[in-house]
């Protein structure tokens, strides 16, 4: 019979290995995300040419074909708020590298828009097991340093962002044991960063 410190251990290993496989599967998402993103915006636009790709490029893809369309309609849905905010004549600029020469330092902005008017403006994808209200502190400080390196790097090449937005994804079904997410929560509005981002770094 195990003792309670043996039992303790089990658990404690067993939650590990589930955080383990969180991570993993996040990794996963987000680049099978981008991919699916990055067809969009090269022209292919209908589910099933996506899907056909998706599984050459992905043989073991995480996701079931329910999340797939969610996937692709969130990026449809993302285009159009992007074109009503900024004009319909907006550039949308999918995987934008930004990189600084000095430091050899290069980050990806998911996507860069050049509004009406010529003003820029980031959006990045990010990927969670929560909703935005129940994120932590230090995670959401994460994502706004990293924004404010993105717009440091654009800054140096004279570019200044007129806004900075988070794009939450919430990955809410997942099938641990068969490595399949069965689906994702688009419904949560884009989360403007920007007022936050210029008086934390450049007040």
């Amino acid at each position: 019979k195990d003792s309670s410190e043996d039992v303790l251990k089990k658990i404690a290993e067993q939650n590990v290995l589930k955080l383990v496989e969180e991570a993993k599967m996040l990794g996963t998402f987000g680049t099978e995300f981008h991919y699916i993103s990055e067809l969009f915006f090269k022209g292919v636009t209908n589910i099933a040419d996506i899907t056909t790709q998706l599984k050459v490029k992905f043989p073991e893809r995480i996701f079931n074909d329910n999340a797939v369309k969610k996937m692709l309609d969130y990026v449809i849905d993302i285009t159009n708020k992007i074109k009503s905010t900024h004009g319909e004549t907006a550039l949308i600029y999918p995987e934008f590298v930004v990189h600084d020469p000095e430091s050899k330092i290069v980050g990806i902005i998911d996507l860069l828009v050049l509004d009406e008017n010529g003003k820029t403006h980031i959006y990045d994808y990010k990927f969670s097991h929560k909703k935005v209200s129940e994120w932590s502190k230090v995670k959401l400080n994460k994502m706004k340093y990293q924004m404010a390196f993105y717009n440091q790097l654009l800054m140096k090449k004279g570019l200044l962002t007129n806004s900075i937005n988070l794009l939450p994804i919430d990955i809410n079904s997942i099938d641990y044991e068969n490595k399949i997410i069965n689906d994702i929560d688009t419904d949560q509005s884009p989360l403007d960063i920007t007022s936050d981002i210029y008086k934390t770094y450049y007040q």
